[in-house]
């Protein structure tokens, strides 16, 4: 028997607001959001986190939340055990500070540097559930029509990411995310310049661009084995891609596009201040779409 594929929760949510007409109340939908990641920490990553305090406490150390006092003299030994997380009584979840810094996130952008925080303080801790979060917390965002992020995975690395189209989120920005992962320096610059762009601060949009060049000229090094700057690699990457039988106006298609990018990240953003926030999100397509092609001709995919 075949089975019936079900649209997603949050397709299923963003139909039903469109057929009722429902105005969306962004802060509500965050409290929403916001319950379904305390749930999905709690479920899969809680007991581990009572378990081991101080990887709490790395994650409030991190966010610059207030934690509590435990210098005093006197009794030390029982004052300490009172004022920290080591309590001698039952532990709660509501109770670590992962609990406190997740929930009083005022908006997005704090959620997401919470729930990011959270999960590099879980893989430098070498956590087994770090997985199971992810899941979970993939459920949530599904659940969430109008949160725009997205969540990615990259070997051993949960990165959070704004979201965008759903078939280029999946193609140019998540899978290129994880084949990048032999390509570390490629992978760092191409991650550093989503993180900027889920910030929202234009301010550093210049940043975001430097990065996304950096981040395909690093790939192109990698593949062809030099150190060339980006303008010089043309010659060398047609005939790399030619002995891997890409085809020749697929090739040439590569070609015209890899010298406008380039010609334009030297007029409008290194030499210049020429680019405009509007051209940022296409940009990060057209690189991921760049580096996306480029893997999979290595046979990364």
């Amino acid at each position: 028997m075949s089975q019936t594929r079900h649209p997603s929760m949050r397709r299923r949510l963003e139909q039903f607001h469109q057929r009722w007409n429902i105005q969306v109340d962004q802060s509500r939908e965050l409290e929403r959001f916001k319950n379904r990641v305390l749930t999905a920490v709690d479920r899969t990553v809680g007991v581990f986190l009572l378990d081991h305090p101080l990887i709490a406490d790395q994650f409030a150390f991190s966010l610059g939340h207030r934690q509590p006092t435990i210098s005093a003299t006197g009794w030390p030994v029982l004052a300490r055990a009172l004022a920290s997380n080591y309590a001698l009584s039952e532990k709660k979840f509501t109770e670590s500070p992962v609990y406190s810094g997740l929930a009083s996130a005022l908006n997005q952008r704090e959620m997401v540097l919470a729930l990011q925080t959270l999960f590099w303080v879980l893989t430098d801790a070498r956590c087994r559930k770090v997985a199971a979060l992810a899941a979970a917390i993939r459920s949530a965002i599904d659940a969430s029509p109008f949160i725009d992020i997205q969540l990615a995975v990259r070997g051993k690395t949960v990165s959070l990411y704004p979201r965008g189209a759903k078939l280029l989120d999946q193609g140019a920005v998540n899978d290129t995310l994880a084949w990048l992962d032999g390509h570390k320096s490629a992978a760092t610059h191409f991650g550093n310049a989503l993180r900027i762009y889920l910030t929202k601060n234009e301010s550093s949009y210049r940043a975001l661009l430097d990065d996304l060049r950096s981040s395909v000229e690093k790939l192109v090094q990698d593949l062809l084995g030099n150190r060339k700057s980006l303008e010089n690699q043309k010659t060398l990457l047609l005939g790399w891609m030619e002995e891997r039988g890409v085809h020749v106006q697929v090739r040439n298609m590569l070609h015209k596009l890899l010298e406008h990018f380039a010609q334009y990240q030297n007029n409008a953003v290194k030499h210049g201040e020429g680019w405009s926030p509007k051209e940022v999100e296409f940009l990060i397509y057209l690189t991921g779409t760049f580096m996306r092609l480029l893997l999979q001709v290595e046979g990364k995919s």
